[in-house]
């Protein structure tokens, strides 16, 4: 929320819970969770104070046991290193981000071996599925200078490039896979500019999103754009879904927001008002008719929640919630399954 300059700010926290006692995040309450096993730590502390700056909350950590408690987090992002200084995701680890990415998470890995060799020799073995990867080669130790390139899911990434200072040894070769195992959309994304290898790709899985990469972000350098703006469109392009606020805010600010995944239980939502509003709280579905209204009226300052019941009742699908205040609008995608 950290930006926003609105007389009254909203704030939509939207809970999938199974009993009235307990409400608890979908996707966590906090932007991200850094866990970093890189022995040389080149892109964590970084990245967790680039991260801060961009105004975005969460836990930096070298302690493995965070995989058993990733529900708090929007997205997860793991540090493994380079070789000969490296580490990797244990299977039981693995297990735990499945989990994570099947409730709608977020997932960023970086690792030289993470994705051709570990796999391989003892290390997760379904990590190139989960992250729309076809594993090409061990490599060597010739990453950089690297390039952005045309993509859909970080279209501000065509033509940037950075040089490249990181861990250099064994450096894996990726691809974005065509026809991922669990469905979706993958793109390459980062390629090594002098061998045309792929260092990075992204996936969009419908449920999850991912991104692999082999070489570290806080080993790149001057580029076109600074890492810090690489880093600011990984979490607010691919990882978070920006809605625009409409035409009652003409500096064109956004609230970040994530997905929601429901299956059997109701939707709670979470309101926040600064100042009294008379609102509107109604769900539409995927072809944009009226399923439901929620909530309609004048409200005071302050937090108010709402249990949506009616959700049980609907098929699989896509729903949109959509909240109206003033000249406030915001929208909400909702991913109903069985």
């Amino acid at each position: 929320m950290t930006g926003l300059n609105l007389r009254a700010v909203i704030l939509l926290v939207l809970a999938v819970v199974g009993a009235l006692t307990g409400l608890h995040a979908s996707k966590g309450e906090m932007d991200y969770l850094i866990i970093d096993v890189d022995p040389d730590t080149v892109t964590g502390p970084w990245l967790n104070e680039t991260l801060q700056e961009l105004g975005y909350i969460g836990t930096y950590t070298a302690d493995t046991t965070y995989f058993w408690n990733l529900v708090n987090y929007r997205t997860v992002w793991v540090l493994l290193g380079v070789s000969p200084n490296t580490s990797m995701i244990s299977p039981s680890q693995g297990s735990k981000l499945e989990s994570y990415l099947n409730s709608g998470g977020n997932l960023y890995v970086e690792g030289g071996d993470a994705f051709f060799w570990d796999p391989g020799h003892g290390g997760w073995q379904k990590i190139n599925d989960y992250m729309g990867i076809v594993a090409q080669d061990d490599g060597t130790s010739d990453l950089g200078p690297i390039r952005g390139l045309e993509n859909p899911l970080i279209p501000q990434l065509d033509g940037q490039s950075w040089e490249y200072e990181g861990g250099n040894d064994w450096i894996d070769h990726i691809e974005a896979d065509p026809t991922p195992a669990y469905g979706g959309d993958a793109y390459d994304i980062l390629q090594d500019a002098d061998q045309y290898y792929y260092t990075g790709v992204a996936y969009s899985q419908g449920v999850w999103r991912t991104l692999a990469s082999t070489g570290q972000l806080g080993g790149y350098r001057a580029g076109t754009v600074p890492p810090e703006t690489l880093v600011s469109w990984i979490i607010s392009r691919l990882f978070f879904v920006e809605v625009n606020e409409g035409q009652g805010n003409p500096s064109g600010e956004q609230l970040v927001i994530a997905n929601t995944l429901v299956r059997r239980e109701p939707l709670w939502i979470r309101l926040s008002l600064e100042e009294p509003l008379d609102i509107d709280l109604s769900v539409f579905d995927a072809k944009g008719s009226f399923v439901d209204r929620i909530a309609r009226g004048p409200f005071g300052p302050g937090f108010h929640l709402f249990r949506w019941e009616k959700i049980r009742e609907l098929p699989s699908g896509v729903y949109y919630l959509r909240f109206s205040g003033g000249e406030r609008v915001l929208t909400q995608k909702v991913l109903k399954v069985k």
